[in-house]
């Protein structure tokens, strides 16, 4: 059989400790990204909704407390759909794990017809978008997979899918964006000036976006960040509004 990974974070404040499941959705990946161990796998096989779950389950019996999942570990979560869909549905229904609305993320490039069905068929899952450019030709320099889904296209359906959530979400953020800093690539001033004209009036200001500088790995062609790269490009979206955290 095939491995696949599956992680257990905690992440401790001054008031409690939230423990989340990163989950895996597939085998390998078919998205390709440049800067993704994961991508230069290819694509081996989808796991089924049940594979996904005793994920899950072996996290919680590692850590009874935890109470929140991200489908952030390998695969396109939104290219292995019903089985990710069947597994969200479980992870919320009531007699079985019972989270809570917007303790169920689902992450993606931006597979455009799908975060619009998610959006109507399972509103309670959250999205977090893998953006990592802001625009359109630097994401396909760094993301092959995007020159199928333009960057316009892209942030229309997530618009889409966060007004199907604000009624069931009354307060916090309701899209993650994600962004992986990339040291000298795109990670300058002008990058986080872009992102914030991009980011600007979308998603209803209901909106994270995560910073994640690089972690190095042996033979992809990209560094990370100084970490007072990293604040500097936090500062610029900051100053504009949104609300940006360094991960």
């Amino acid at each position: 059989g095939a491995e696949v990974e599956a992680v257990v974070m905690r992440h401790a404040t001054l008031r409690s400790t939230r423990v989340t499941c990163c989950v895996s959705s597939q085998v390998g990946c078919a998205m390709a990204c440049s800067f993704c161990a994961t991508g230069t796998m290819g694509h081996r096989g989808d796991l089924s909704r049940g594979e996904i779950v005793e994920q899950v389950l072996i996290a919680r019996s590692l850590e009874p407390s935890t109470r929140n999942v991200v489908f952030m570990g390998m695969g396109e979560p939104l290219n292995n759909y019903d089985s990710v869909v069947g597994a969200c549905r479980l992870l919320l229904d009531s007699q079985y794990l019972a989270l809570r609305a917007g303790r169920v993320t689902v992450s993606t490039v931006g597979v455009v017809e799908r975060i619009r069905q998610l959006g109507e068929d399972e509103p309670r899952v959250g999205l977090a978008l893998s953006l990592h450019a802001p625009d359109q030709a630097k994401r396909e320099a760094i993301m092959p997979a995007a020159r199928g889904h333009r960057i316009d296209r892209v942030l229309d359906a997530v618009d889409a899918h966060v007004a199907l959530r604000l009624p069931l979400i009354a307060k916090g953020p309701l899209i993650m964006v994600e962004y992986i800093l990339l040291g000298g690539c795109n990670d300058s001033d002008a990058d986080a000036e872009a992102l914030g004209d991009l980011l600007e009036n979308r998603f209803a200001g209901r909106l994270m976006v995560n910073l994640i500088p690089y972690n190095p790995t042996p033979d992809l062609p990209y560094d990370r960040p100084t970490e007072g790269r990293a604040r500097a490009f936090q500062a610029i979206l900051t100053k504009r509004g949104l609300l940006c955290c360094v991960r």
